[in-house]
């Protein structure tokens, strides 16, 4: 509901539909409500009422990232699912110029390579027809459409089933078809897209000479587009966007003299326009300092599953939070990862922070080459405290993994102990964050060092 002003005290109030939300996966476009590229975290894709997937972008070294590819399985994949299972909702995935596998969506074609063909067939579907204007051909056709995933979801029997409306009735008879609604063609005649659905048949019931499925449910349409060709993907979208939010149209220029024709209240309509303006600006501020908290904070889950510069840069930030701001590098890049200064106690003059990530455990040469940053400050006389931040089983579940995290052999522990190392895993410098987050307070930065200076082999917070 919106209130419009009628001047002289009078309002009235009015409904005003509101818009379709459109979001984009896959780059970033100011026209959509939502944008988000493939490494960002998502919101729930339900919340949107057309989703168009960039699939151009979705290139051979992002998709070989596994971090990527589980989020794709594990979250995007559902999500989508999720959004179809409305019935209500649509997703639009523009294809690749170099197809690769589709499987991590709940509905995907299997691609058939051939000699580019021109378009023939379009459908007459009024949003996409600028969009197929950048499409004169199209170097694959589809041959068939997998489902699998509506099956596993929607199948009572599946153990990965979940509870639909209609699962009473699927225990007594159960399918999936694909359907296509409005074909796309090549001039040979090959579907190269178009919009299909998902139809989930349950129940049965007798014809006369055979069971047949009593009932059904479709799924919201996905819209497979071909890749544009004559302009880049991210341009070819915004024409999708154009057409599903809508053009404004340009007004036309005056002459230089308009300018000096006056208006009743027109100066009072720009003044208000200003104090709005103002009003904006302050709310755009604020929200990207939001936004620029929601991205640090979510950057701290990568303690449990990152590696590499990420995995490190994100041990300085959780430090940062537990009152280190000074910490740094003081020597090459190529030597330990980080330096924090002891403030609080008197026996070690600096923290010396090796950081390590596996996908199984990490190693005694690790907790060594820990040791050996140590013996370099020791040798000029410097005391420290030697920290080694493993992130081991670093891709497995954390629910599932925190006992296997924590797990070193037993000379590894002997090693720590005779060298005066603290072992601490990120998993624990999480909970450490996690704890301070939430009281903004404890643990204190005098805590933090206490235990770093008294382990000499697994340093724990919980």
């Amino acid at each position: 509901m919106t209130k419009l002003n009628l001047g002289i005290g009078k309002s009235i109030k009015i409904w005003v539909k509101p818009l379709s939300e459109v979001w984009v996966l896959g780059s970033k476009h100011q026209r959509a409500h939502a944008s988000f590229e493939w490494e960002e975290s998502c919101p729930n894709f339900s919340n949107a009422d057309t989703l168009i997937i960039n699939l151009q972008s979705l290139n051979k070294d992002r998709i070989s990232k596994t971090p990527l590819m589980r989020r794709l399985y594990e979250e995007t994949r559902r999500q989508v699912f999720d959004m179809l299972m409305t019935g209500e909702k649509t997703v639009v995935v523009v294809l690749s110029s170099e197809p690769t596998s589709l499987d991590w969506l709940p509905m995907y074609p299997i691609y058939k390579p051939t000699a580019p063909a021109k378009l023939g067939k379009i459908p007459d579907v009024s949003a996409i027809k600028d969009y197929l204007k950048n499409v004169e051909e199209c170097s694959f056709y589809f041959k068939d459409m997998d489902v699998g995933y509506f099956e596993i979801m929607t199948n009572p029997k599946s153990e990965f089933s979940e509870k639909c409306p209609f699962t009473l009735a699927a225990r007594e008879a159960h399918g999936v078809r694909w359907i296509l609604e409005k074909e796309m063609q090549n001039v040979a005649k090959q579907n190269v897209g178009g919009v299909y659905k998902a139809k989930i048949l349950f129940g049965k019931t007798y014809d006369g000479r055979n069971f047949v499925f009593r009932e059904h449910y479709d799924s919201g349409e996905v819209w497979f587009l071909p890749p544009s060709t004559k302009k880049s993907a991210e341009q070819a979208i915004d024409s999708l966007l154009d057409s599903f939010i809508g053009v404004v149209p340009r007004e036309p220029i005056g002459p230089d003299w308009e300018i000096s024709v006056d208006l009743p209240k027109l100066a009072t309509l720009r003044g208000d326009l200003h104090s709005l303006e103002k009003e904006i600006e302050s709310l755009n501020s604020q929200a990207d300092k939001v936004r620029s908290d929601i991205t640090d904070m979510t950057r701290l889950r990568r303690l449990l599953w990152a590696d590499g510069e990420a995995l490190e840069m994100a041990v300085k930030e959780a430090f940062e939070i537990l009152g280190f701001q000074e910490i740094r590098k003081i020597r090459a890049d190529n030597l330990e990862d980080w330096v924090f200064d002891f403030k609080h106690i008197k026996e070690f003059k600096h923290a010396i922070l090796e950081v390590k990530a596996s996908e199984k455990r990490t190693s005694m040469a690790d907790l060594t080459q820990t040791n050996k940053w140590v013996d370099d400050y020791w040798l000029e006389d410097k005391k420290v405290k030697g920290v080694f931040i493993p992130n081991q089983y670093r891709l497995n579940d954390i629910k599932k993994s925190s006992k296997e995290r924590e797990q070193f052999a037993p000379n590894e522990l002997d090693y720590a102990a005779t060298r005066e190392i603290c072992i601490l895993p990120t998993n624990q410098l999480f909970a450490a964050v996690e704890a301070k987050l939430k009281t903004g307070k404890t643990p204190t930065r005098e805590v933090v060092e206490e235990k770093i200076a008294e382990s000499n082999d697994l340093c724990v917070f919980t």
